[in-house]
Formats: C-alpha cells, structure tokens, sequence
C-alpha cells in the first residue's frame, strides 16, 4: 500500500502544544498547516480566534485541546473551556479524560464529562476527540475507557496527549481500533510519531488521525 503525499497530509492533526509558545509561534505553525493543507491545526483554546482567521479561506480545521494535558479538572470547567474554544471558532475538540477519576472507577462521571462536551460541540457542528492517555492502562481498562468515549458520543478516540512518560503503542492501538470497528468512530495515534515510517504504520492498521507535533516537519515531504 503506498500512501501518497496529497493523503498523507489530509490525515494530520498537526499540533504546537508547548506551553511557553507565544503568538508568533502560533501564528507561523498555523500558516504552515494552511500551507501544507492539513487535516486542521491543534492548539490551546486561547489561541482560536486567531487560528480561526488564519485558517479561514482553507479547509484546514482550528483544534482546540481540552483539560490539556492531564484531565484532571471538575467537569464544569471542561464544558466552559469547550464553549469558550468552540466560540472562537473550534471546529474539533481533543479533549482528555479525567484520568484521576478513570482510575478511580468513576466511570459514570467519565461517560457524563465527555456526553456534555460532545453535546456542546455537536450543536456548533463541531467533531470530539478523547485522549485517553493509553500508557496509564493495562488491556481491561484500556477497553473500559474506548467503550466509556464511545458510549458517550465520542466522534473519535485518541491515544495520547505526548506529554506522559509514552506516546501511541501499536499494540494498544489496535486495542482501540477494536473497540471502534463498526461503531462509526475514529482512532487517532498521537504521541511519539517521528517518522514517515512510523506514521504510515498507523494509517496502514487503520487510523484515519495522526496527531504530529510542530516540531516535526520533515516527514511531509518524504
């Protein structure tokens, strides 16, 4: 299976997510996803109007991250960060599970934080992606966590913020693409990816998402 160039590109979330980034950095990252022509651009939710104009007259779409990176937030301020980024003209949001809670067993709140913020989103027309951080898991919880975002409406399920200790792992990729088979919901491998090779990997198993950091930019050329 050879992957093209042109589809390559369509499938990559590309993220400037490093907190001390100022608004040149945001402004020069957004230019180049526009220029390369993306899947969308993710960023803090701060950062959406200004994204949002930039990516105006391009099919790239603003991301805003949500409860970034560790979700361990009271749910209410999730929702009012969700609204504040859809306001600014988010049309995904890459948000992360509580997983304070998730290892705690809460799965009711779990499946009621992500149900609100996929309710939010849904009514701007706007898609939900939860990371679940899938290095914290062993196999049952990782499977417990995909059924919670699907259950609740997730559009898709993402590996990894790539701010723990591991990004995405084939192996519990595949876990989730599982979970997700027939259900109408993607799988995002984000977390780690730095090359050509190991992205395409990814989208060979059957990802139709690669989150890539801004700091990596040779692969798109290959």
């Amino acid at each position: 299976m050879d992957i093209s160039n042109d589809y390559f590109v369509r499938l990559i979330d590309f993220a400037t997510l490093h907190p001390t980034m100022g608004e040149t950095q945001i402004r020069n990252d957004a230019e180049y996803a526009k220029e390369m022509n993306f899947a969308s651009f993710c960023t803090y939710p701060q950062h959406m109007k200004l994204v949002s104009k930039i990516l105006e007259d391009s099919d790239v779409k603003p991301i805003a991250v949500i409860g970034f990176p560790f979700g361990n937030f009271p749910a209410f301020t999730k929702k009012s960060e969700a609204k504040f980024a859809l306001a600014g003209g988010a049309r995904e949001l890459d948000m992360v599970m509580n997983l304070s809670a998730f290892r705690d067993g809460v799965y009711g709140y779990i499946k009621q934080e992500i149900m609100q913020i996929v309710e939010l989103a849904h009514e701007a027309d706007a898609l939900v992606k939860v990371i679940l951080e899938t290095c914290h898991w062993n196999t049952d919880q990782l499977y417990m966590a995909c059924q919670l975002a699907i259950e609740a409406g997730a559009d898709f399920i993402k590996t990894s913020t790539g701010f723990a200790h591991e990004g995405a792992d084939i192996q519990r990729t595949y876990i989730m693409l599982f979970c997700a088979e027939g259900r109408g919901v993607g799988v995002k491998a984000s977390g780690g990816i730095k090359t050509r090779g190991q992205a395409e990997e990814y989208i060979k198993m059957g990802c139709t998402r690669l989150g890539i950091g801004s700091a990596i930019k040779g692969m798109f050329n290959e």
